[in-house]
């Protein structure tokens, strides 16, 4: 036989194999979709998701007479499906207390008011005590930025990511970017892949924002790295913040584990972040890897060898009850006392 159709031949079975996979990863995305999606019963909606995928695959690739108008009826199934569960927005539901309300910010001049500012008092033996209330700050007064690095597991993955801010006349501005949560009890990571979860940016003090880490029994581990930016990048990445929740409060978006979780959440949406994180480094998808990151971008120090740094941002876990100090300052002030003093 002649070479001179061997390069078409080739042409079809690649293109074959690549239709297979991306149906594969569709099928895929389908039954998380459906698992996960808001609104129908748990039961139904988990069996449900967890049988389409077999079900589609075995349709897909079985062989016989019937297989171009099956998998032309799957195409068309898809494509009906996958319109509506890109265009659904997020479903209101009953939230847990902590996520109740909404952030948002009201600009004047220099001044800004946060509205449903937090000031929760966390107990490791209690019930949470929710606390709201609105707040006011001098942006012409902001000067540092810390990023807290807060590990709860093993892997890379599991790593919680937060910055806060410091003013002047020693108020600090806690904000985490966080999924959320209709319970504390019933939470499924996986769910952040399939638009389970409204993305909920919490404006608040550092004794609710830390005070919640520190109630964990044990204690969750925490790291304080100060960011390496003048005060007026550090105003920009706070005001960028805040006009990113209060754009939320009035059109809730989907919480996105890859593009949306609590670290790139903080770097997409900040445009000083971004502007100095390039988008071809895969480790600002992976919140395990944000020290390293930026350090390599010039975000934080890299004067100390690693390990050295880590030990010195370290948060001893034998802190007072947050709420034991007179005022959130002096619990703030604390805490960087405390830093490194174990290495």
């Amino acid at each position: 036989m002649s070479t001179h159709h061997q390069p078409a031949s080739v042409l079809r079975i690649i293109a074959k194999v690549l239709l297979h996979i991306v149906f594969v990863i569709a099928a895929f995305i389908m039954a998380g979709g459906i698992y996960f999606w808001i609104g129908w019963p748990v039961p139904a909606r988990e069996i449900a998701g967890i049988a389409v995928f077999p079900a589609a695959l075995l349709l897909w690739f079985w062989p016989g007479k019937s297989k171009l108008i099956r998998r032309i009826g799957l195409g068309l199934i898809m494509i009906a499906f996958f319109a509506v569960y890109y265009t659904k927005p997020p479903a209101s539901q009953d939230w847990v207390p902590l996520h109740e309300r909404r952030a948002s910010a009201v600009f004047e001049g220099a001044s800004v008011t946060i509205h449903n500012f937090r000031d929760a008092e966390h107990h490791s033996d209690a019930p949470v005590e929710v606390h709201w209330r609105d707040q006011s700050f001098d942006l012409s007064e902001v000067e540092t930025a810390e990023l807290i690095i807060q590990p709860f597991g093993d892997g890379p993955f599991l790593t919680h990511i937060f910055i806060t801010f410091g003013f002047e006349n020693g108020e600090q501005l806690a904000v985490s970017v966080e999924a959320r949560r209709v319970s504390w009890d019933r939470f499924q990571p996986l769910g952040g892949f399939f638009r389970n979860f409204e993305t909920y940016p919490v404006f608040g003090t550092e004794r609710d924002l830390i005070g919640k880490r520190l109630a964990h029994m044990p204690p969750e581990e925490m790291y304080f790295y100060p960011l390496q930016l003048t005060p007026d990048e550090v105003r920009s990445v706070l005001e960028d913040l805040l006009r990113f929740s209060t754009d939320l409060s009035e059109t809730p978006d989907f919480y996105d584990t890859l593009e949306e979780s609590c670290f790139t959440g903080l770097v997409n949406q900040s445009r000083e972040l971004k502007s100095r994180i390039p988008s071809w480094d895969i480790r600002r998808w992976i919140p395990g890897y944000a020290l390293p990151l930026m350090r390599d971008h010039g975000l934080i120090s890299d004067e100390l060898p690693l390990e050295e740094q880590e030990m010195r941002a370290h948060l001893t876990n034998d802190v007072p009850h947050p709420f034991s100090f007179e005022t959130d300052r002096d619990f703030s002030l604390y805490l960087r006392e405390q830093l490194g003093e174990e290495a």
